[in-house]
């Protein structure tokens, strides 16, 4: 499956009101919908995954395929009317399910109510620009020439903001062919990713990467109580550690293992991409400033960031690994 792509027959009255359609997509953004109603294909158009997922519900008006060619129209069209039949026959055709979240002054489902889960969900829902070009200034100069973008895979207000870990954050990024090998470089209940994004150039100059994204929005969501695996996850944990400590150029004896444990496991995911999966990956630390919670300048964050890199005994920068900055937003309604 060419990058992740994903195959779903979806019903969208507003565009045919008897007919399930095909729709194809993959993590980067690429989409399109077709219609094989008449035995051949007809594309519809390209409309965004988020506004198909947003208008459809899984199991009625959204049903997952097995990737196939598109140029088997006999393929498609039985599967055309095999879905027509099942669920637009006798008279009751099922209806396309609103996936928008409820009207202003309702709590949106999986909508946090403060800190920095709900910047970055407003960030990533609201200011996708803004996000991305804050991230971006700090790459190299070649990634911004190509014209560099990046598309948000999460948290979406058309998936109720919901984050990803293990093999699904792999399927996010559409690097799911590499779901066994980060079992076996990393036990289940990995980190869970405050955002994920798939950045990309125009001319496809770039080869496809990864973003990382964790975000803080006072200094001490950067600790926490350690590693509490037990005897049978340990061992695989520190094996990982201890790869991502030699990737990093890291003394053995630094403790990666007490309570910045959180920060030391995202670093090892990332080694992970890039050593083993091979695929360009980045990790973006997002500290917000002036939240309205517990206020933290840019310059206290810096402190803290160098504090940090110390006791992790990193002597230098981690290669695709940077820092950035962004005003905390106002509270902001549900995103529709």
């Amino acid at each position: 499956m060419p990058f992740g792509f994903q195959y779903w027959m979806v019903l969208l009255p507003e565009v045919d009101s008897s007919n399930f359609l095909l729709f194809v997509h993959n993590p980067a953004g690429a989409t399109k919908l077709r219609s094989y109603a008449s035995g051949r294909a007809k594309v519809i158009g390209q409309p965004s995954a988020e506004e198909v997922f947003r208008a459809t519900e899984i199991g009625t008006s959204r049903h997952e395929c097995e990737p196939h060619k598109t140029d088997d129209h006999g393929f498609w069209y039985h599967k055309t009317q095999e879905l027509n039949r099942r669920y637009l026959s006798g008279g009751n055709p099922v209806q396309a399910v609103s996936r928008t979240l409820p009207s202003p002054g309702l709590a949106a489902a999986g909508l946090a109510a403060k800190g920095s889960q709900r910047q970055i969900q407003q960030y990533v829902n609201l200011q996708p620009e803004t996000l991305s070009n804050a991230i971006l200034e700090q790459f190299p100069p070649r990634v911004r020439e190509l014209r560099a973008r990046i598309h948000w895979v999460s948290p979406l207000a058309a998936d109720q903001y919901q984050e990803f870990r293990d093999a699904e954050f792999l399927a996010r990024v559409g690097l799911s062919a590499h779901a066994t090998a980060l079992a076996a470089f990393w036990p289940s209940g990995g980190p869970s990713w405050d955002a994920l994004g798939i950045i990309s150039d125009p001319a496809g100059a770039m080869k496809p990467g990864v973003i990382l994204l964790e975000a803080k929005s006072h200094i001490p969501e950067i600790y926490g109580n350690g590693c509490q695996a037990g005897d049978a996850s340990l061992p695989q944990i520190e094996a990982a550690l201890a790869k991502a400590k030699s990737w990093c150029g890291v003394s053995g004896t630094a403790d990666w293992l007490g309570p910045l444990y959180q920060s030391a496991n995202r670093l090892a995911h990332l080694c992970f991409l890039l050593d083993q999966v091979r695929t360009p990956a980045w990790l973006v630390n997002l500290c917000f400033t002036g939240d309205p919670i517990r206020p933290t300048t840019r310059e206290e964050w810096q402190t803290a960031l160098e504090s940090v890199k110390a006791q992790l005994g990193l002597t230098r920068p981690p290669r695709n690994v940077v820092d950035v900055f962004l005003p905390a937003l106002a509270p902001a309604r549900a995103v529709n």
